[in-house]
């Protein structure tokens, strides 16, 4: 199983020739996309963004070969273990979780519970943030699973001064 996604959007920015005053900018400050295939045909994403103060988008896709897609709302995340921070290449720090875990419900059920660990290294370049791998394990739909999934992840909520 593979995923392809590619985004595009008109931003008011792009209408004028002049940068937008940051109080007409949209605050975020902490995303993370994170992709895993749970067996051969279901696939998981999950997704978190937030802005000062509030949750924006915090999300499970769960897709299969057979075309079911379902989004689930409930959705937690939760570190377990923080790493050191990483410096990006202008000398800011981002906090970096090197355990966390992701539980996702559909009202008393618990469709997942996965906890993860980082074990690649954390590549700098999506935006100001990393991207790498982890494995995985614990449950889904109350089976056992385990494998290793992608993530995306820019935490920008903790500013932080260079060293």
């Amino acid at each position: 199983m593979c995923t392809v996604e590619y985004a595009r959007c008109l931003s008011p920015q792009s209408l004028r020739r002049t940068p937008l005053p940051p109080s007409c900018k949209l605050p975020v400050d902490f995303f993370t996309y994170q992709i895993m295939n749970l067996d051969d045909r279901t696939q998981l994403l999950l997704t978190d963004v937030r802005a000062p103060g509030a949750t924006a988008c915090r999300l499970a896709y769960l897709r299969t070969l057979d075309g079911d897609a379902v989004v689930f709302q409930d959705v937690r995340l939760e570190v377990v273990r923080r790493a050191e921070p990483e410096v990006d290449p202008r000398g800011r720090e981002m906090r970096v979780p090197d355990r966390f875990r992701w539980i996702v419900r559909d009202g008393a059920e618990e469709i997942v519970s996965l906890e993860t660990t980082l074990d690649s290294p954390r590549r700098y370049g999506h935006g100001r943030g990393y991207v790498g791998a982890y494995t995985y394990s614990e449950k889904f739909r109350q089976r056992p699973v385990s494998g290793t999934g992608y993530f995306e992840r820019a935490d920008c909520e903790v500013k932080r001064a260079a060293k």
